[in-house]
C-alpha cells in the first residue's frame, strides 16, 4: 500500500496540493507581497528590475525566494551589488548599489559604455556619455 502512494504519485500530488493550500491561506491572512521598495535606483530599468524579482502583487510572500531575487538582479548590467529581504507582512525591499560609468570604450568599431571594472554597461544611448574618457582597442 504505501509502495503504490508514494510510486503512483499520490503523495507527492497530495503533498504538493497541502502545501498551494497553506500558502493560500497564508496569502490570504496578509502574507502576500503588496509593495516593493527600492532604494538606489537611478539607471536601472524598473520593468528590468520587476521581471528579475519575478513576483507579482498579491502573490504569496513565502514563495519569493530573496536569495535567487538577488542573483538575478545583480546579473543585471547596471547593477553592482543588491540587498533583497522579506519584510513582513507585505514588503519585498530591495537596496540596489549601481555601477558608475567611467568611460568609453571602443573596440570593434563599437562604442561601450564601461564602469571601473570594465564591465560594460550599454552600448545603446552612449553618446550621453561623451564627456567621458575614450579608451580604445581590445585590451584596452
Amino acid at each position: 500500500m504505501v509502495y503504490w502512494a508514494i510510486a503512483s504519485g499520490w503523495v507527492g500530488r497530495t503533498t504538493s496540493a497541502a502545501l498551494d493550500g497553506a500558502l493560500a491561506l497564508s496569502a490570504e491572512a496578509g502574507l502576500a507581497v503588496r509593495d516593493v521598495l527600492v532604494t538606489g535606483r537611478n539607471r536601472t530599468g524598473r520593468d528590468a528590475l520587476l521581471a528579475a524579482l519575478a513576483i507579482e502583487r498579491g502573490s504569496p510572500i513565502l514563495t519569493f525566494d530573496p536569495k535567487r531575487a538577488r542573483e538575478a538582479i545583480v546579473a543585471l548590467p547596471w547593477v553592482r551589488d543588491a540587498v533583497v529581504e522579506r519584510r513582513f507582512p507585505d514588503t519585498v525591499f530591495l537596496r540596489l548599489e549601481e555601477r558608475q560609468p567611467l568611460a568609453l570604450w571602443q573596440s570593434d568599431k563599437t562604442l561601450r559604455l564601461i564602469d571601473r571594472d570594465g564591465v560594460v554597461l550599454a552600448e545603446d544611448g552612449v553618446q550621453a556619455y561623451g564627456a567621458l574618457p575614450l579608451v580604445v582597442g581590445e585590451a584596452a
